[in-house]
């Protein structure tokens, strides 16, 4: 007995031996997409870095940001152009309290 033989699917003999390339191929699309994320860094005014194990972006001292793996270019840009958004605006210190009876003379 072979070990790998042709199967039938709804009646229609299928080859393994193509059943498996096709499989391996598949695969190894899946492991070489994997690696690209990995080892592509896309700069979008900050070093970004996937990472696999990963909820959300987050920013060490504003010099690098790990995303999550699955996130799409344009997810990573928005979340570190709003990253940008955010820490120029904490930077800058609120004005002084208005007197009431400033606010009262307009």
């Amino acid at each position: 007995m072979h070990l790998i033989s042709d199967i039938v699917i709804a009646g229609h003999p299928v080859n393994t031996a193509l059943l498996l390339g096709v499989l391996a191929f598949l695969l190894a699309w899946i492991v070489v997409y994997l690696v690209y994320k990995m080892f592509w860094h896309s700069d979008f005014g900050l070093p970004v870095r996937r990472r696999l194990l990963s909820k959300g972006m987050r920013v060490e001292r504003d010099q690098v940001a790990f995303v999550p793996m699955w996130w799409s270019d344009l997810q990573i840009q928005r979340a570190v152009s709003a990253h940008w958004k955010h820490s120029l605006r904490t930077t800058v210190g609120a004005g002084p309290a208005r007197r009431p009876e400033d606010a009262a003379s307009y």
